[in-house]
């Protein structure tokens, strides 16, 4: 009899490691992942929708991705961040080789990349104390000193104090990947005003007769403090949080029997509220509001606070102020949003609309050429998946992805709500099919012992 009890155990745990999942037909609805044209990487994303956002808990967890063998996906669900290109300068190493003064007024320097790997520069940099200059520069590039290729000719470098405060002591060229760069400047001397003034006078009997002032000329050197070659590199980097406008459902504007207060009521997806704002023609006022947010408005204790601030909208004569928006630090998520304005003892408002705006939430997920993907959603499970490459996918947060798209809205025929028939691809049929064999197996057992313990009796 023991090992009856030890072989029912057995079936015991099998049960339940056969149950410890969960199945696909716990999901009501499915969204099919629709890949783009070609897949350049490993990495795929796909915008939530509003008819996603409604049917998901605040934390995701009635979500699941499946490929098309009913395999579960790891997937991660984030932020839609806005990508900007930032580019950076770093410095080119150069040694002077040479610096000769060449006729009519020029002189000309000579520099060597320090590296034996060259860099491409992309930007020259004088530096100089000097003001009110204005100079030519041509830059030659060679690799070997003896054939230079002109890159860039006559740029003018200046500054302009003495009129206006403009100035440019920078040269571009053109990615320009040589070993040694030749720089001619023009007009490297220049004859300017001495600020010293000669007054000669001639005196006779009577007195002062004439007085002539004399003006002398100073030379003027074109001081180069420093020299610096740059070189460019470009980087992306992930900005602000992506915003998009919301689908405002059922609003309604109802103002108190006595006028104190006016309350906006007015439906969402459930999408990641960031902003409120209201639409009205009224202008010259200044009202508190206060916003809070449910997902069962029939009982009047689960209204959330949200968010509180003052509503202005001024206009007179050529000033106008208009701040009719209520911002919200954090993104919440509600079905219903109740809006109180307070008004005293002035004019209820006329809301003509209200505008909602909110943050684009992402799933992101390791895809593969050629597989087809499917967003099973909804239902009541409150338990979030942990995935062992949560933190690998946190760490793509800055890696371009292949955008997927979301198809139309289907019910999962997997679903027991649905009562549609199990698929041969379903998890829950091979469950079924588990079940059954556990059964069998449980009948043969119990028949075996039966035929084993009237064996006994009958040697007894």
């Amino acid at each position: 009899m023991k090992s009856l009890q030890l072989s029912y155990l057995c079936i015991i745990l099998s049960c339940t490691v056969v149950f410890a999942g969960i199945p696909t037909s716990d999901f009501p609805l499915q969204k099919q992942l629709k890949p783009p044209k070609t897949i350049k990487r490993d990495v795929a994303s796909a915008e939530l929708d509003e008819q996603v956002l409604l049917q998901t808990k605040d934390n995701y967890s009635n979500v699941r991705i499946f490929d098309i063998n009913n395999v579960e996906i790891p997937f991660l669900v984030r932020s839609k961040r806005r990508k900007k290109s930032v580019i950076q300068e770093y410095s080119v190493s150069m040694n002077n080789i040479s610096l000769k003064e060449l006729p009519d007024n020029k002189i000309e320097i000579v520099l060597a990349q320090k590296n034996d790997s060259l860099a491409s520069p992309d930007v020259i940099v004088f530096s100089t104390h000097l003001k009110n200059f204005e100079k030519q520069v041509t830059v030659y590039g060679s690799k070997d000193q003896t054939n230079w290729k002109p890159i860039i000719e006559n740029k003018p470098i200046f500054d302009y104090s003495r009129f206006f405060d403009i100035t440019n002591k920078r040269v571009e060229i053109s990615n320009a990947k040589y070993k040694y760069y030749k720089l001619t400047i023009s007009n490297i001397s220049q004859k300017q005003d001495s600020p010293i003034v000669n007054i000669a006078k001639d005196t006779r009997k009577d007195g002062l007769f004439s007085e002539i002032e004399k003006t002398s000329f100073m030379r003027k050197d074109f001081k180069i403090d420093k020299i610096s070659f740059l070189a460019k590199k470009s980087f992306e980097v992930k900005t602000s949080q992506i915003k998009r406008d919301y689908t405002v459902r059922n609003l309604e504007s109802k103002n108190q029997s006595d006028g104190k207060e006016t309350i906006v009521i007015l439906s969402l997806d459930n999408v990641p509220l960031t902003k409120l704002t209201l639409l009205t023609d009224d202008s010259n006022f200044s009202r508190s509001v206060r916003l809070e947010g449910c997902d069962n408005p029939s009982s009047s204790m689960s209204w959330k606070h949200v968010a509180c601030t003052t509503l202005t909208k001024i206009r007179m004569g050529k000033f106008s102020q208009n701040s009719t928006s209520i911002n919200i630090s954090n993104a919440v998520r509600h079905k219903y949003y109740r809006l109180t304005i307070t008004n005293h003892d002035s004019p209820p408002l006329t809301i003509r609309s209200v505008k909602a705006e909110g943050e684009v939430h992402e799933v992101v997920f390791f895809c593969k050429d050629s597989m087809i993907y499917s967003m099973l959603y909804g239902g009541t499970i409150s338990t979030l998946p942990k995935y062992d490459i949560f933190d690998v996918l946190r760490r793509t947060d800055g890696e371009d992805t292949d955008s997927y798209s979301l198809g139309d809205e289907e019910k999962n025929p997997d679903s027991t709500d649905g009562g549609a028939k199990f698929s041969l691809n379903s998890k829950s049929l091979l469950v079924v099919v588990i079940v059954i064999m556990i059964a069998a197996l449980l009948w043969v057992i119990t028949k075996t012992t039966k035929n084993i313990d009237q064996l006994t009796k009958e040697d007894e």
